[in-house]
Parts: C-alpha cells; structure tokens; sequence
C-alpha cells in the first residue's frame, strides 16, 4: 500500500507527503456536509447546475421557530442526535431523508433534543457547488 498522500489543486498534483499532510490538508479544509443537489433541492427547493453541494456545519442555523430574518433557504427537520463538543452541539436533523449537521454554541435556554422539530435556514452563498 502506498504511503505517500497526494494534495491537488485544478487536477495537477500541488504537494505530496506522509499521513501527517493529509491530516493537515483535512484540517485545513474542515468538516462540510456534503449533500446531492437533487436531494438538497428536495429539501430546499435550492436548485444546482453540480451533481454534489458543500455547506458547513456552522453556516447553518437551528431554531424551533420558522425563521424570517434575511437568510434565503430554510428546511423543517427532526432532531436525530446531539452530540456536545465542548462549547458546541452538533446536531444531526433529518430534512425530508436529507442528514444534515449544525454546529451551534452551547446555550442552556435553547437546548433541543432528539426528536424535536427544527427548522434549519442558510444563506445561498452558504451552499457552495462541488464541480
């Protein structure tokens, strides 16, 4: 098995190196959820030229309420799982059959549970289309 990682950028090879550059290159680029655009405009009505879309954790916000304040995309969902990480919770939320996660401040008033409805919204600039 080769041991050697390869980082690309426009299809070219950019750097190569051990496992200790791949770490960094994952850390670097964070964590993402990684949605299929046919299944994200199901729960959205986002439409995407892409066969795959990006949107991070933390761009997305969770409120029990409909929210109506300046971001374009919302989706209901049920709260599937919690999981503290110190001064944040991820929430995994179920949309429609669409797993997303939400990263949010820990704040004991607003504590959401598994099996709460949820509503998520995000800005549009927030979902990045994969080429």
């Amino acid at each position: 098995m080769n041991k050697t990682i390869f980082v690309l950028l426009d299809a070219c090879q950019y750097e190569a190196g051990t496992k200790n550059l791949g770490y960094f290159a994952a850390n670097f680029i964070g964590h993402y959820n990684i949605l299929r655009a046919n299944e994200m405009h199901q729960a959205s009505g986002v439409q995407s030229a892409s066969e795959f879309v990006a949107v991070r954790p933390e761009a997305i916000h969770i409120s029990p309420d409909i929210q109506d304040g300046g971001r374009e995309v919302q989706m209901k969902g049920k709260i599937t799982g919690a999981m503290s990480r110190g001064t944040t919770v991820v929430y995994t939320v179920d949309c429609s059959g669409l797993e997303i996660n939400a990263d949010v401040l820990f704040q004991p008033q607003r504590n959401m549970q598994p099996g709460d409805v949820v509503y998520l919204s995000v800005s549009k600039k927030d979902i990045l289309d994969l080429q």
